[in-house]
């Protein structure tokens, strides 16, 4: 884990609006149930520290920072140019 530990790297999880929901939420099967986990995401004040986590670690799968594994895959790429 990039020589991070466990505790620094999710530091922000005690703030996160998902810490208290089912996780499957943030694994959608559908756009509909995607847009449930990204609403959360939303009003979360650990947003911006979730969504730099699962760029960091190469998170591909899941609604992480209100985003999904597209939109991340387009900031890597928008990042790497």
């Amino acid at each position: 884990m990039s020589g991070i530990s466990l505790d620094l790297a999710f530091s922000w999880l005690p703030m996160a609006e998902c810490r208290h929901e089912d996780t499957d939420l943030f694994f959608p099967d559908s756009r509909e149930s995607e847009s449930l986990a990204v609403a959360i995401c939303n009003r979360c004040r650990a947003r911006a520290d979730c969504l730099a986590y699962a760029l960091a670690h190469l998170e591909l799968n899941g609604i992480w920072g209100g985003t999904s594994d597209e939109e991340r895959d387009l900031l890597r790429r928008a990042a790497a140019s």
